[in-house]
């Protein structure tokens, strides 16, 4: 996966994560039946899914040690044995 794509991702993940803790929580004030249980439930699944994809696809790709999320979004070296982190299309220009 480019950093480009997980990027993405990650993103995607975060901001549904945001907004249905927003929901729930209108939902709560408002009383709203059991959708605050539910926006609950979404916003704690996209949670676990922003989590599982920078465990799966942010790490290094010669030691495989987890990267700091400024070094994938803002690009750098790896902390733990200096490969410069790359996009795979950047490399194929």
């Amino acid at each position: 996966m480019t950093l480009k794509k997980l990027r993405k991702k990650y993103k995607m993940w975060q901001t549904l994560a945001v907004v249905f803790l927003i929901l729930a929580i209108l939902c709560g004030i408002l009383q709203y039946g059991n959708w605050d249980k539910l926006c609950f439930g979404a916003a704690f699944f996209s949670v676990i899914m922003a989590v599982y994809v920078m465990l799966r696809y942010g790490r290094c790709r010669v030691c495989y040690n987890l990267l700091d999320p400024y070094i994938l979004f803002h690009g750098g070296h790896c902390k733990f044995c200096g490969t410069p982190v790359e996009d795979e299309e950047e490399k194929k220009c």
